[in-house]
């Protein structure tokens, strides 16, 4: 699963927003909106940029992906959730030994770890 979300696709987002407020003041014969559709429009561009690169944080850690992850499952018979690999995601991100680095060995631990084992 990637969260991979351009410039371009942002700005087409926050637009349609922007947009429909414009659509719904001119229909009330009004301003009333037409400020606050800048306003909305550039603070949904900046939530969404930041929510995409939160989700993009998450999904790597050191040079691993979260489908790394689910390979290296896959490879010992075992079957994640996406919530699991998140979950064995965040453990590496915050539990590693900077003076062993992250390994397939290391995500095996993890994910033991995870669930149980």
């Amino acid at each position: 699963m990637k969260y991979i979300i351009t410039s371009e696709q942002i700005n087409q987002i926050a637009t349609k927003i922007r947009n429909k407020l414009y659509d719904r003041s001119l229909k009330e014969g009004g301003t009333k909106y037409t400020n606050a559709g800048d306003i909305v429009f550039n603070a949904i561009r900046d939530n969404i940029v930041k929510v995409a690169a939160e989700l993009q944080e998450k999904e790597t850690v050191g040079e691993f992906t979260i489908e790394d992850i689910y390979s290296q499952a896959e490879e010992r018979g075992i079957e994640l959730t996406e919530e699991q690999g998140l979950d064995i995601m965040n453990y590496l991100q915050h539990n590693f030994d900077a003076n062993i680095g992250i390994n397939w060995e290391v995500i095996d631990i993890a994910t033991d770890e995870i669930l149980g084992r």
